[in-house]
């Protein structure tokens, strides 16, 4: 999901903004040729950057830079997406995130785990509210059995399709059909409809260049996966009748309740995107922690025939002063697609494995958060880093002695799990 362009709102306006996910900077259908401009076309983080330093911390390219040598085998949840062959790089890497055993634990989690009522949330928004969480430690054999026979089983009820703008906010949508999901699942199946888009920019006629081509697909391969956690939630839990919303379970004691981003921030350290939102990722991908700092944003879809709407993601603390996005270097990228990194760096280190150096970011401040710090101070990922004039991280930045970074509080941000405190968990 895309933020919306907070540093270019006034804040007395904040609630009246617009808050597109996934604005089309980059979409090839039906687009015309845009006017000449600025390189970065006015990207609220990209215009903060200088493309040298993108090129110079290969953000961008990547020499000798190639599709892969993946040789797993594409999960049953896929299949029907293998007529596609030039997505083989895409449906592999996604199998990994499916089916890799030290990934596995966030997915028992959110099939089998307990699901925690949540008495206040619930109060609030009138409406039953849950989180869960995810087994300390590895899963013993049998428990890696029991979620890969669970995902197995799901296959025959979750559907992938490639459909016309899928969502005109979003890469995919996952919504509710009225199959019934099979055993061990009370729920429903789901649909999962993808962009067409993707099938355009992988497609070999397109002229993208092997670097473009792998964040393609990481973008693709991500999406894949974080779909497929609404669809297992989906099958666990029935549809409630209206007028009840069908709220997502919050993880842990995350502000938001979204489980495709809390499984992006479990695998990955944050949600990741392209610079401009653009499919084809010219300018490179970001990673922000979740949840971010567009705390006010609610998913309000209408149903699509033959489905119920999408549940809404609801927020149950207040807004962070400011958020740190981090480029995502194009070797760590092109090791995603390699099967010696699997075999190798995750298979040794587990989800670790999985994390890159945070080198070059960008600080963004929250209009939102009314308070005596400017936000742009954080430890998140960067301590003893301090943004330059224009919000930029960069590894032994000095300080900036300046009046406005002075006396700074401490900032509400860091890697350690939010801890919520006020909150009465019921077991269910």
């Amino acid at each position: 999901m895309a933020k919306r362009p907070i540093d270019e709102v006034e804040p007395e306006d904040e609630d009246d903004a617009p808050a597109p996910k996934k604005a089309r900077t980059d979409d090839p259908i039906d687009r015309p040729s845009p006017p000449p401009g600025p390189w970065h076309e006015g990207d609220i983080y990209l215009k903060r950057f200088q493309v040298q330093e993108l090129h110079a911390n290969q953000v961008i390219n990547l020499p000798n830079a190639t599709l892969g040598d993946l040789s797993n085998p594409i999960h049953p949840l896929l299949f029907g997406l293998q007529k596609h062959t030039y997505l083989q790089p895409a449906l592999r890497l996604a199998s990994k995130f499916l089916d890799e055993p030290c990934l596995l634990p966030y997915w028992h989690g959110l099939i089998f785990g307990t699901y925690y009522h949540l008495p206040n949330t619930s109060q609030k928004f009138n409406a039953p509210c849950y989180c869960f969480l995810q087994r300390p430690g590895p899963l013993s054999m049998p428990q890696i059995q029991q979620v890969r026979n669970a995902m197995r089983h799901a296959a025959h009820t979750t559907t992938y399709e490639f459909a016309p703008r899928a969502s005109i906010d979003a890469w995919a949508i996952c919504t509710r059909t009225p199959t019934s999901a099979r055993a061990p699942f009370p729920g429903t199946g789901s649909t999962i409809r993808l962009s067409e888009v993707f099938l355009t920019i992988l497609h070999p006629a397109t002229s993208l260049n092997t670097p473009q081509r792998l964040r393609t697909s990481f973008l693709l391969a991500n999406t894949l996966a974080h779909e497929f956690t609404h669809a297992a939630r989906n099958a666990r839990i029935k549809p409630p009748d209206p007028p009840i919303e069908d709220f997502e379970p919050f993880f842990y004691d995350q502000r938001r309740a979204e489980v495709g981003h809390a499984w992006e921030s479990v695998t990955l350290g944050g949600r990741i995107f392209p610079f401009l939102n653009a499919y084809n990722s010219r300018y490179g991908m970001c990673i922000e922690k979740w949840p971010d700092l567009d705390e006010k944003y609610m998913i309000v879809r209408p149903p699509l025939p033959g489905s119920w709407a999408a549940p809404i993601a609801v927020s149950r603390k207040p807004p962070k002063k400011w958020s740190t996005i981090y480029t995502i270097p194009m070797p760590f990228v092109q090791s995603l697609f390699m099967q010696k990194f699997w075999d190798q760096d995750v298979k040794v280190f587990g989800v670790k494995g999985l994390r890159f150096e945070k080198r070059l970011g960008l600080r963004m401040r929250n209009w939102d958060w009314q308070g005596g710090s400017d936000g742009f101070r954080t430890d998140d990922s960067s301590r003893g880093r301090w943004p330059d004039e224009e919000g930029i991280v960069r590894p032994g930045q000095p300080v900036r002695l300046s009046p406005e970074l002075e006396g700074m509080d401490v900032d509400d941000e860091s890697e350690e799990e939010e801890k919520d405190g006020d909150e009465e968990m019921v077991n269910v």
